[in-house]
């Protein structure tokens, strides 16, 4: 899954935080905008057992309402105007007896840059929820390994061109990758990742005020440049097809370094224990241990109380077998007080979600 798993997931609340403080002692209007988007794609055949239900190309029809933030506040995070909405999808997989259709109804934040010029640049991101038609079933449907759940999550990121047609019609065209879980809650879990190029317009009800503004000083906006943070999590994690969930348990310490406005890199280590992986390894007989101590190290985004995480982490200790040795790991935290955060995090093995933690923690 990679950032193709899970960028598009959180980043959303990030710009969300920063527009409901935009608006604080500050009168420039938020249009309101109306956006209609036609997709066509393909699948990704990234797994042997999914190559011939991947031949197909996916097509979409995609409602968006949103409000292009004009305010201060989200200039001085980002230096750019977030368009912040919600959207209705409806996919179709071409393949119908298999693989279904999706209805999705998903958050999402998107990024203008140069939004003064007749040409402009976006990029999209979010998340939601998702109902599939067509899951997997042992009888009626055993060719379906992408999907086991009726209701899974949808996440997508695009990059947009923009063409204002006239001051309030603006064409648009965008290339998206989307990709569709459950998180490993239930399996078979292979999850859909398919690339969509997309065509629409946008409809602004107003034309809203682009100022000229002055950049805050980056030791006034993140006064603390050197945060360490700690914590606890856990998850719930099916062996094979049971409908049983075993825990899985977790603690995670590390040091960031604030190196720019929105820019954090962090460093630091985990210990899990496994407890679907501790029953895998009981009914084979084996003794080893379902205990895993691993490096992490990344990237955070840092948008007011809001942070958006990409790690990679490194298994220090690990004595039964897993996709990689290596793994990727993305989660959202919300810092409630300046101390205390609460957050989600996925684990991934390539294209493959291990399990989607939620964490309670402490900045020191």
């Amino acid at each position: 899954m990679g950032f193709r798993e899970i960028i598009g997931s959180w980043v959303f609340l990030q710009f969300l935080c920063s527009s409901l403080y935009a608006s604080e002692a500050d009168s420039t209007k938020n249009p309101l905008t109306i956006s209609g988007n036609l997709h066509y794609g393909f699948i990704i055949s990234h797994s042997s057992n999914v190559k011939e239900q991947s031949k197909t190309n996916p097509w979409g029809l995609e409602l968006e309402i949103a409000w292009q933030q004009m305010g201060d506040k989200s200039w001085q995070k980002c230096f750019c105007y977030p368009r912040i909405g919600a959207s209705l999808t409806y996919f179709n997989f071409a393949n119908s007896d298999v693989l279904g259709r999706a209805y999705a109804a998903s958050l999402f934040v998107e990024p203008h840059f140069n939004i003064q010029r007749k040409v402009n640049l976006s990029f999209k991101g979010g998340t939601g929820l998702v109902y599939l038609d067509q899951p997997y079933d042992p009888e009626t449907n055993p060719e379906n390994l992408f999907y086991s759940t009726h209701f899974s999550f949808i996440l997508f990121a695009n990059l947009q061109f923009n063409y204002r047609i006239i001051p309030l019609l603006q064409l648009h065209l965008a290339g998206n990758y989307n990709h569709i879980s459950n998180g490993s809650t239930k399996q078979p879990n292979k999850g859909i990742n398919f690339p969509t190029l997309s065509l629409g317009l946008t409809r602004y009800f107003s034309k809203g005020l682009v100022s000229n503004r002055s950049k805050i000083p980056l030791s006034e906006l993140h006064p603390n440049r050197n945060l360490w943070r700690l914590a606890l999590f856990s998850t719930g994690k099916e062996v094979a097809n049971e409908q049983k969930k075993y825990w899985v348990l977790g603690i995670s310490g590390y040091f960031t370094r604030v190196v720019g406005r929105m820019s954090g890199l962090s460093i630091g280590t985990e210990m899990v224990l496994d407890g679907a992986a501790k029953e895998q390894l009981e009914r084979s007989g084996s003794s080893d241990s379902h205990l895993t101590w691993s490096l992490i190290g990344g990237h955070e985004f840092l948008l007011g109380r809001f942070v958006f995480s990409q790690q990679l982490g490194a298994y220090l200790v690990k004595e039964y077998d897993t996709l990689d040795p290596l793994y990727q790991r993305y989660g959202l935290t919300y810092h409630f007080t300046k101390s205390l955060f609460l957050g989600a995090n996925l684990k991934v093995h390539r294209h493959v979600a291990d399990f989607l933690d939620f964490r309670l923690g402490v900045t020191l």
